[in-house]
C-alpha cells in the first residue's frame, strides 16, 4: 500500500470527517459564546462593580513615576476569561447531555423482531432456572 493510498484511507474515514466538522462547529460555537459573554453578560457585571469595562479592572500596586513604569495587577481580563470558560463548559455539558438523552431514547425503540428475540431470551432464562 502506498503512502498516498494510506493517507486517502485515513482522510476519508468517518472519524476524520466527524472531527473536521466538530472543529468547525466548535469554532463557531466559541464565537457565539464569546459574544454572549462580551455583549450580554459582562455589561451588567461592569455596572455592578462600577467599572467602565469589566476586562480593564485592575489594582495599581505602584503608580507610574518618571523613572519606573506603573505596576498593575490586571485581573479584569482574567475574570472575563474565566466567565467565557465557565459558560462554554456549561453550554457543552448541556448539549452533550441532550445528545446523550436523544441517543438513549433512540435506542429504546425496538423493532418487532428485537422484541420477539428478547421474549425468547427471557423464556430460555426461565427454563434454565427451572432445571
Amino acid at each position: 500500500m502506498t503512502v498516498l493510498q494510506s493517507f486517502k484511507d485515513f482522510a476519508i474515514k468517518g472519524t476524520m470527517v466527524d472531527m473536521a466538522i466538530g472543529t468547525v462547529i466548535g469554532g463557531a460555537f466559541g464565537k457565539i459564546i464569546t459574544t454572549l459573554v462580551d455583549k450580554i453578560i459582562i455589561p451588567p457585571l461592569s455596572i455592578l462593580v462600577n467599572a467602565d469595562k469589566f476586562d480593564q479592572l485592575s489594582i495599581v500596586l505602584r503608580a507610574k513615576t518618571a523613572s519606573s513604569p506603573e505596576i498593575v495587577i490586571a485581573y479584569g481580563q482574567f475574570l472575563q476569561t474565566i466567565a467565557d470558560f465557565a459558560i462554554i463548559t456549561i453550554s457543552i455539558f448541556v448539549v452533550v447531555n441532550m445528545l446523550t438523552k436523544l441517543k438513549v431514547q433512540a435506542s429504546v425503540h425496538r423493532t418487532p423482531e428485537e422484541e420477539v428475540l428478547i421474549e425468547i431470551r427471557n423464556l430460555l432464562k426461565r427454563m434454565n432456572k427451572d432445571d
